[in-house]
């Protein structure tokens, strides 16, 4: 390690020790919890709970609301149910790109799912409303995915504000020792715990693996991105200097805090109820003290004329107080955007209707719309990451029946050819009615057949649907990439002729199309379209010789300009389907290809 890596190191503990006290604060604050110590041994230390509120020994814990807990857990529940995935979309691809983007599609539905990434985003997004920012980490040794809070994450402020951090300190505190195994370390010291870091540089395309205050390993880092995707509460201002529900909310959590110490005091102290005795009479006082009330002796003026005993039941407060905390809570919902519905599961007073509560939760929805960006975003941001850092010569999908053998480095190469979305995850309802209802709307369009409609009633995943739907274009696909890429013109009989025939159309005149000035671009793109009509000379020969189409010789082949021949027999490239009987069947039905007589016209 050079003084170069040394400097940025020493900065990067500078900022993690500077901010410690900060996020310690902070979770002191959501879990109403003064134990919590990040520095010590232990996560947490019982000691007194309270927040600079005086209490008397005397007294007994007053009455604690969390405000900020409540808001804080009603907003990640809301966001929670955004269920997100990655969606590949080859809108520039070719052919290939279209295979590829496939096996990606499945591996991160499967990784997904797996890894609970749902579960790990509402984590770190939970973080940044404490801390204001929170990460996920794809841990560049190991691969894990896990979420981490700000206080284990180190970059440069200067770095960020003009574009993005090159250099970061990953730090994991109190990490046990049986572990370093995992990060290649051989450790054979007797603590149980230790100090890990990762130090990652980009520029220098280096990753160093520090245990307590020594560099122990380096490795190769090899990518332009740091292995972190970032969540914010609000959005950052300038750099990553942004603002958390605890900070907004901590003014008025101590008010309600003092509010409820006062009126906790009031309610120990102030008897249930006072009993006054005359001076002299011949009752003692003493003899009617309790726990429950307290007893004076008092002298009446002259000729004044009293009963012996008095009781009294005084008010333990002044009903001003219980005001000004339901005006502080109140107010602390409206500050965040939080309704009574959402926080309480309670109605609010007035909405009755079911249009009036629908237009309460779209006005809440808009208030939260960044927040449900960086939610989404995450999950795209996600996907691209690991594109980057997983292992080029790694398969995408273990070998199948049903995959291709394809690896991480044929996903970079076209990485500029589709696009990551978002779109909602692939899952039927669970309420009983709306299934039913998601099910009749799929069979009416075909994607169901009514045979399967019951299997689907029990089933609430929608790939096997949509993987059934997609069969027929699937062999499609498989033939002409064959044909593209390794000059296979076969075409089997389960493959669906007419299909077929449209598919190789529609892909020669979006090859055609792309054609431009740079002479090795059209040479490739030529090629392929060459080798899509000797595929569609080839479909065109078994379709007559199993007699599902009538040709003639012409008497000479025609040439085209660009110097291509179209298919010897009278059939021209693309016009298979015209003579195809007029009604065809439905895509589902193609797999299986009934030959036609040639004299009656029949199958």
């Amino acid at each position: 390690m050079d003084s170069k890596d040394r400097r940025y190191i020493s900065e990067l503990r500078t900022v993690l020790d500077t901010n410690l006290d900060y996020y310690e604060y902070m979770l002191m604050r959501y879990f109403n919890d003064t134990s919590i110590d990040l520095r010590g041994s232990w996560d947490t230390q019982w000691r007194n709970i309270g927040f600079d509120i005086p209490s008397d020994s005397d007294l007994l814990r007053s009455a604690y609301m969390n405000i900020i807990k409540s808001v804080i857990d009603s907003l990640v529940s809301k966001l929670s149910n955004q269920k997100v995935r990655p969606y590949f979309n080859a809108i520039n691809g070719d052919w290939s790109t279209k295979r590829t983007v496939r096996n990606v599609q499945q591996y991160f539905d499967i990784l997904f799912d797996n890894q609970k990434i749902n579960k790990k985003v509402a984590t770190a997004f939970k973080l940044a409303c404490i801390m204001g920012k929170g990460y996920i980490f794809v841990n560049p040794v190991t691969y894990e995915i896990m979420p981490l809070p700000a206080h284990c994450v180190a970059t440069l402020q200067c770095e960020e504000r003009y574009g993005q951090a090159e250099h970061a300190i990953i730090r994991f505190l109190n990490f046990p020792t049986a572990k370093l195994s995992d990060y290649g370390v051989d450790y054979s010291g007797n603590n149980f715990k230790c100090n890990l870091q990762l130090y990652i540089s980009v520029p220098e395309k280096k990753l160093c693996i520090i245990v307590n205050s020594s560099v122990v390993k380096e490795f190769k880092y090899d990518h332009d991105t740091l292995p972190l995707v970032s969540l914010f509460f609000t959005s950052p201002v300038f750099g990553t200097n942004t603002t958390s529900i605890v900070q907004e909310l901590d003014g008025i959590q101590t008010q309600v805090d003092f509010i409820n110490s006062q009126i906790s005091a009031a309610t120990q102290v102030s008897p249930i109820n006072q009993t006054f005795v005359v001076e002299g009479s011949n009752l003692n006082p003493k003899d009617l003290t309790n726990k429950a009330g307290t007893v004076y002796g008092i002298k009446m003026p002259p000729g004044v004329n009293v009963p012996p005993v008095v009781s009294v039941a005084p008010r333990m407060f002044d009903p001003q107080w219980q005001s000004l905390l339901d005006y502080y809570k109140k107010t602390a919902y409206e500050i965040i955007g939080i309704s009574e519905l959402s926080s309480m599961s309670k109605k609010p007073s007035g909405l009755d209707s079911g249009v009036a509560l629908q237009t309460m939760e779209d006005i809440e929805s808009d208030r939260f719309e960044t927040q449900v960006d960086h939610y989404i975003n995450a999950f795209v941001d996600l996907a691209k990451l690991l594109i980057e850092v997983l292992p080029d010569n790694e398969d995408i999908l273990p070998d199948s029946l049903n995959t291709s053998s394809l690896k991480w480095k044929d996903i970079k190469k076209q990485s500029d050819l589709f696009k990551v979305q978002y779109s909602a995850a692939s899952s039927l309802s669970k309420d009983p009615a709306e299934k039913i209802k998601q099910i009749m709307q799929l069979t009416q369009i075909g994607l169901i057949t009514p045979d399967k409609v019951a299997r689907y009633l029990d089933m609430p995943d929608l790939e096997d649907a949509y993987h059934n739907a997609s069969a027929v274009a699937d062999g499609v696909s498989q033939c002409i990439t064959r044909a593209i890429d390794e000059g296979d013109y076969s075409v089997p009989d389960w493959v669906s002729y007419e299909n077929l025939a449209q598919e190789i159309t529609v892909i020669q005149n979006e090859l055609y199309s792309s054609l431009t000035d740079d002479e090795k671009n059209n040479e490739k793109i030529l090629e392929a379209i060459k080798r899509l009509t000797m595929l569609e000379d080839n479909l065109a020969t078994k379709m007559e010789e199993n007699g599902y189409i009538q040709t003639q010789q012409p008497e000479e082949a025609v040439e085209s300009e660009s110097g291509i021949g179209i298919a010897p027999n009278a059939v021209e490239a693309g016009d298979i389907t015209s003579t195809i009987e007029e009604n065809p069947v439905e895509p589902n039905d193609a797999m299986v290809n009934e030959p036609i007589d040639n004299e009656t016209g029949e199958a």
